[in-house]
């Protein structure tokens, strides 16, 4: 297990663990480099093993109508506009794809470019085949022309049509998507992909962009008509192996807005003389409908619910755009995106499982104004690439557990050359696609949305990285303190444990067994029953005290109060996280035993050291060993107390009796009579159990019982809440 300086120790109480009992916090966590001084001037060290290359490097282009050219390309390197790069993969070849036009994003007359690169035998290098290698895998539709800002009141003229190379049932086949962009609307719905058949209001429908009455988002309209055509490979050289094919029908004319109707421009040549599908041969048509496709993006099954949760923000800054997803070494799964209405730092949401929507972005404290790129290492740690400088500036930075990211390097500088476009020249890379293969990262892009270009990262160079800069020399290298070796040892089995720098004190529960629930208690407790705990854990000698909340989670739920007093008044989604922080923490500084992670004790858990041996109602003197409800005691004041002022029980806890209940891992269960090893309650639904008395009103002696149990919300945070911890064995999914 690698370590990672301790100074981290002293970032506890940063905005990275920031977080309230009422906003969610974000669900990866950055560690800023020492030496990074500045937003706009990094200075981080430069990570090694790294290449990029420029393998596509266009000619300027004279092709459009109204710059005095024919609306024809001169050939597949003319044309310095180039974006939305994407690629598939055939044994050792892969196949890059783009958008290309002569001058413009979005430009009438835009096609589809593609170029092959054939993997030398470990992945370290690509043969690009030279310039020539570079073919138009899908033409223009249209004469090429400049995008204008005021569309024809007569025609419909701004038809685009983006070719997608797929690979289906190990066969490469194009498939040409259709759309209008005629308008501009003030409704963000009609500035996304929608159908033809739904065209915006007269009312949010203008011919000229205006920008001050809020008509800045391009209509695009989308028809049910595709063209289809296969193509194969030899070496770097890929051509046609069919004529095209169409699906559906162009129309002649267009519902531009409702009730009003536009002729449309005809397409060009090849795609007005395209064949019916039905013409196709049979393994063409069962390839298209019934075919395996190729996955080259890994996903996490639905990501958001409708269109407006997808841009959702918990700020309500509500503009997220690109996105990029890892699944986590725990199973959940992270989007990471960028926010179009808040540039700067990126934001992030957690789903539990991979059939789960993605709630609301919560922001993060990772730098970057756009595109970010990530993926998971052989080793299941993950690395993410930021864009800062508006993509002239990239960095890498490196997560074990995909939460806790802390060491961070320079990825690439880039700097637009005299020969990028003017309009073009403040953009720097974007559109990342990444590839994996053998001890390599490729990552694809283009540069000033000019250039296509590669980045290789050497695995093995970036593991030696990761393992040069986590050799620390200083406990604290501020004060120049030596490491002493007993604060760098995970716990002992069978032995006292105190989390160094953070205080807290775990006492040793040997394995064995004991009786369950009560007969003479309420209907949950019955029947009793014996339960077996197999394996040693520690538990919290004490609830979790407010001073050592706060250097974990840096909030302060129980509102100022002494730093001894037990934290309260949080809910369960708040105590659980503040284990799964504390838990990264320790497994980053290698001090978790194997297999064993810092969590609330289940039921089970939680009896059997509260009963310390004892098969009665309480484990001694009531009136000695908890805080609550207690008419004879002469303090009565209703209120979370010091830990450790009352008497511990035989095993040497203290307060489990009663002080703050105390949440749970688990849900209730149902008692069955039955023999249990290990017995967990459900891990799903918004309740969890609380035990232990507490010093609200009404708790009394019989609800300080060792075998009294109650069930409450999760997101409920009474005053009388709190927790303490274990370090047990992880619970799996249930």
């Amino acid at each position: 297990m690698t370590r990672f300086s301790l100074y981290c120790l002293s970032l506890f109480t940063l905005a990275i663990f920031a977080g309230t009992d009422d906003k969610p916090s974000s669900p990866i966590h950055w560690r800023k480099p020492a030496n990074f001084d500045k937003l706009w001037f990094p200075n981080l060290l430069q990570l090694p093993g790294v290449e990029h290359t420029i393998f596509y490097d266009p000619k300027p282009s004279k092709a459009c109508l109204s710059q005095g050219g024919n609306g024809r390309y001169e050939s597949p390197i003319h044309g310095t506009y180039n974006h939305r790069h994407a690629r598939v993969l055939l044994g050792k070849t892969i196949i890059v794809t783009w958008a290309n036009h002569a001058v413009i994003e979005a430009g009438y007359g835009e096609r589809t470019i593609a170029q092959v690169g054939i993997f030398n035998d470990d992945y370290s290098k690509i043969d690009w085949g030279g310039p020539e290698s570079a073919i138009e895998l899908g033409p223009p539709v249209i004469p090429v022309d400049v995008r204008t800002e005021e569309h024809s009141p007569k025609l419909v003229r701004e038809v685009r049509g983006i070719a997608r190379l797929q690979v289906i049932n190990g066969k490469l086949y194009t498939v040409t998507s259709f759309s209008f962009h005629h308008g501009f609307t003030d409704l963000p719905r009609y500035g996304l992909p929608h159908p033809a058949s739904d065209p915006p209001p007269k009312a949010n429908f203008r011919l000229k962009l205006d920008r001050k009455a809020g008509f800045d988002d391009l209509v695009r309209a989308h028809i049910d008509f595709k063209i289809w055509q296969r193509w194969k490979l030899k070496g770097h050289k890929l051509t046609a192996a069919s004529p095209m094919y169409k699906v559906g029908k162009m129309p002649a004319k267009l519902e531009v807005t409702k009730g009003v109707f536009k002729p449309v421009i005809p397409l060009s040549k090849q795609y007005r003389e395209a064949l019916p599908l039905k013409k196709a041969p049979k393994d063409f048509i069962n390839d298209i409908k019934k075919g395996k496709r190729a996955v080259f993006e890994k996903s996490s099954g639905p990501t958001y619910r409708n269109s407006k949760d997808r841009v959702a923000t918990v700020d309500g800054t509500n503009g997220l755009c690109h996105l990029v997803q890892f699944e986590r070494p725990d199973g959940k799964w992270v989007v990471i995106r960028d926010n179009l209405k808040r540039r700067g730092t990126y934001y992030a949401a957690l789903k539990d499982k991979q059939s789960d929507y993605y709630p609301p972005g919560v922001i993060t404290n990772f730098p970057g104004d756009n595109q970010p790129s990530t993926g998971m290492l052989p080793n299941k740690w993950v690395w993410f690439a930021g864009r800062m400088r508006g993509g002239k500036y990239i960095y890498l930075t490196l997560s074990e557990d995909g939460i806790n990211f802390n060491h961070t390097w320079t990825l690439l500088r880039y700097k637009p050359g005299p020969e990028v476009p003017k309009r073009y020249r403040n953009l720097g890379v974007g559109y990342p696609k990444v590839t994996q293969l053998g001890d390599y990262v490729w990552i694809l892009w283009s540069l000033s949305k000019s250039k296509s270009g590669m980045l290789r990262i050497s695995i093995p160079e970036l593991m030696k990285a990761y393992k040069k800069a986590n050799q620390p020399r200083y406990l604290d290298w501020r004060l120049g303190k030596a490491w002493p070796k007993n604060q760098m040892q995970p716990p002992e089995l069978g032995k006292a444990w105190t989390i160094p720098h953070i205080g807290i004190q775990f006492t040793p529960i040997k394995p064995g067994n004991f009786s369950m629930g009560s007969e003479k208690g309420a209907a949950n407790e019955k029947p009793a029953h014996k339960v077996t705990i197999s394996k040693p854990f520690w538990i919290g000698t004490y609830e979790v005290r407010q001073k050592e909340f706060k250097k974990i989670s840096a909030s302060d739920p129980s509102k100022r109060v002494a730093p001894n007093v037990a934290v309260h008044g949080l809910t369960w989604m708040k105590a659980t996280a503040f284990c799964q922080r504390l838990t990264a923490i320790e497994n980053a500084i290698g001090r978790l035993p194997k297999g064993y992670v810092y969590r609330l004790p289940t039921e089970a858990e939680w009896e059997y050291s509260c009963r310390a041996g004892t098969t009665t109602d309480h484990s001694g003197d009531i009136n000695e060993l908890a805080w609550f409800d207690n008419p004879k005691s002469k303090d009565t004041r209703k209120m979370a107390r010091a830990v450790g002022v009352k008497k511990a029980n035989p095993w040497g806890i203290y307060d489990m009796h009663g002080n703050v209940a105390e949440w749970c891992f688990d849900a209730s269960r149902t008692y069955t009579g039955k023999e249990a090893v290990d017995p967990l309650g459900p891990l799903t639904g918004d309740k969890r159990v609380l035990r232990g008395g507490n010093f609200s009103k009404g708790s009394t002696a019989a609800h300080c019982r060792s075998a009294s149990r109650r069930t409450h919300d999760i997101n409920k945070k009474d005053p009388f809440l709190g927790f303490r911890i274990v370090l047990a064995p992880a619970i799996g999914k249930k």
